[in-house]
């Protein structure tokens, strides 16, 4: 039960790290230098309607330098959506020519719709289909022959008046007999047994289209683009911090500081030294006084000059 204490301070902190990651989005930055200044821009992309004001006016140092906002740039960030569409077109032709179509639609045709999306589609010709929407009517005649083998005379009701070929009623309109000596043209003919050369001829119509209609597909991409986010662009100039430049004003100070402290030591050093010799020459004196005794007392002080006097 007692582990539980420490749940709520961790979800806080956890919360307001998080919100604070939200509030500070991490930016992209580039540095450069213009006109021997030192430059920072630092791009940060939010949400369109976010606030910016905690990205606004914040100084910092970095490498020696305080870095000062100078300005301040927007710009949408777009997002291209695209989507393959296609649309139906018709026409109509005189005949089934893809030529026409294209004259009388176009090649390409200019695509829009209700969800903002927009492109150019071009005429797919293997998609274009005709459909006959009028016609005309016209007569054709076509003759035909056949052969009659082997008759014992030229009795026409050997021969058939009327034939079909090729789907065409056909009625005779002459015949040409042959003997069997080869002897004969036109209606006579000298053998014992004939042959026939039956002629034929006949009339048809043919139903012609006059008109078409074509119907087209046009096909292609359409694109959309949207902002949902917008782009800031912080611009910094840096300047020398104030530290940096003490610094660099008060370079040689450490060494004049430097060379002051070792002529100190070097005189202190050297009065130390003169004393303790000093010392030294005097203590000796002193002693050989204490030895001699009476004597030093009984023996007149010295002129500064050295003469020499006589012991009595």
């Amino acid at each position: 039960m007692k582990r539980k204490g420490w749940y709520l301070p961790m979800s806080l902190a956890v919360l307001l790290l998080c919100t604070a990651a939200t509030e500070a989005p991490e930016p992209t930055t580039e540095t450069y230098m213009k006109g021997g200044n030192y430059y920072i821009e630092k791009t940060y992309t939010l949400k369109n309607g976010e606030d910016i004001d905690h990205l606004l006016g914040a100084s910092f140092e970095l490498n020696g330098y305080t870095y000062h906002q100078i300005d301040v740039k927007s710009e949408p960030v777009v997002e291209v959506l695209t989507k393959e569409v296609s649309q139906t077109a018709e026409t109509t032709v005189s005949s089934e020519s893809s030529g026409q179509v294209a004259a009388n639609l176009g090649e390409t045709k200019t695509y829009e719709d209700e969800d903002g999306y927009k492109g150019e589609l071009k005429l797919d010709y293997a998609s274009i289909q005709y459909a006959a929407t009028g016609y005309t009517t016209k007569t054709y005649t076509k003759s035909d022959s056949k052969m009659y083998y082997g008759l014992s005379s030229m009795d026409t009701s050997q021969i058939a008046k009327n034939i079909w070929s090729g789907g065409v009623s056909m009625t005779l309109y002459d015949i040409q007999w042959i003997g069997d000596n080869n002897m004969g043209s036109g209606d006579t003919a000298v053998g014992n047994n004939y042959n026939a050369k039956a002629l034929y001829s006949g009339t048809y119509s043919v139903k012609i289209p006059t008109a078409y209609t074509a119907k087209v597909t046009y096909t292609g991409t359409a694109e959309k683009e949207i902002s949902e986010q917008t782009a800031y662009t912080l611009t910094y100039l840096g300047e020398k911090a104030e530290m940096q430049v003490m610094e660099e004003e008060n370079h040689y100070l450490p060494f004049f500081i430097g060379g002051g402290c070792v002529l100190l030591l070097l005189a202190g050093g050297t009065i130390y030294y003169l004393m303790k010799r000093r010392k030294i020459e005097t203590v000796p004196s002193d002693l050989d006084g204490l030895e001699e005794g009476n004597e030093i007392e009984d023996t007149p002080e010295f002129e500064e000059k050295g003469e020499e006097h006589e012991t009595i």
